[in-house]
Parts: C-alpha cells; sequence; structure tokens
C-alpha cells in the first residue's frame, strides 16, 4: 500500500511539474486509442462516489472526435488521462455545444469566455483548456500536487480542493489501467 500511494504521488508530481515521466520510452504522445482506454477506465457516474464499475464511455457519440482532440494536443499520457477525465466529469463527453454551470460554460470542455465557435469544436477547445489547467496548476503550485486543479475546478485555489483530488484520483486510475506495462510509471 505505501508503496502504491508513493507511485501515485510521484507520478501526480511530476505530472504537474511537466517532467516526462516516461524519459526512456522516448515519445510520450498518446494515440486516439490510448485516449479511448484510458476514457474506459471511467465509472458510468464519475461524480458519484458509489459509482465504481468501468463504463464503455469509448462507445458514446463524441468520444473519438474527443479523443483525437486530447491526442492531438497532450503533451504526454499525464495530461492526455487529465483532459479525458475532466471532459467526462465535466460534459459526459458531449461535443454538442452544451451549456453548464448556468449557461456560462459549453463544449465538451466546458469552457467560458471563449467563442462558441472555440468553445464547442473539440479540436479548438482542448488547446484552450490545456493552457487553462497548466495556469491553474501554476497559480496553485502552494498546493499539494493532487490540489492544483482546484483553481480549473472552481475559479480560485482556495476552492476546489476536494473536487480536484477526486479527479486526480481517476486520472491515477485511467495511467494504471489504460498504459500498457512496458510504459507505466515505475517506481524502478
Amino acid at each position: 500500500m505505501k508503496t502504491t500511494l508513493a507511485l501515485c504521488t510521484v507520478v501526480v508530481v511530476m505530472a504537474l511539474s511537466g517532467v516526462d515521466a516516461h524519459a526512456d520510452a522516448g515519445d510520450d504522445r498518446v494515440s486516439v486509442t490510448d485516449v479511448l482506454a484510458m476514457m474506459d477506465t471511467m465509472p458510468g457516474a464519475p461524480g458519484d462516489p458509489k459509482s465504481t464499475t468501468a463504463y464503455p464511455w469509448s462507445r458514446k457519440r463524441g468520444a473519438e472526435s474527443v479523443a483525437r482532440a486530447i491526442a492531438a494536443t497532450a503533451p504526454d499520457r499525464e495530461w492526455a488521462a487529465r483532459m479525458a477525465v475532466y471532459t467526462i466529469h465535466e460534459s459526459s463527453l458531449h461535443t454538442e455545444c452544451v451549456a453548464g454551470d448556468g449557461g456560462k460554460s459549453h463544449g465538451a470542455f466546458q469552457l467560458q469566455g471563449v467563442p462558441d465557435a472555440v468553445a464547442c469544436d473539440p479540436a479548438k477547445a482542448a488547446p484552450v483548456w490545456l493552457a487553462r489547467a497548466r495556469k491553474s496548476a501554476e497559480d496553485c503550485a502552494a498546493l499539494p500536487p493532487s490540489e492544483r486543479m482546484a483553481e480549473l475546478t472552481s475559479g480560485s485555489c482556495a476552492r476546489g480542493r476536494m473536487l480536484a483530488r477526486l479527479r486526480e484520483s481517476f486520472v491515477l486510475r485511467a495511467l494504471a489501467r489504460a498504459l500498457p506495462p512496458a510504459t507505466a510509471p515505475s517506481i524502478e
């Protein structure tokens, strides 16, 4: 248990600080197939603690276009997993221009403050989401690594810490279950 916890902590710290967790493996880019596999590690109701069974998210309409956008944008597997987790949590992978947060957020990545033409196109929305997530990690650098997406989830580093931790646990789950063993993070 201590080894697993230590490994999880190392992966989170490396992912949020931009360290390449797979430096020996060469290019760490992720494929569309990898992203779809990461999506399929998520439970059917990710916000419900009682929902633990993996759901076939990759079969949902829109999943492939979101996965293509993530694969084209994510700098590495950790960020790809994070992007997949957040799109499932935020929009359930709906690519229609769904509105959330009282009509303020739109699209698969539930972006605010951008034109619908950007928010509602996963290929255009993914880089915007990644930039905002990296800003959250930078702005919340004083928080524990698992809470650095608090600003992204709530608009403030002071709020959203529990939600950020929950989502980060799903990121680790996606990495542990979806990565081929040869490229999975190792303590060796």
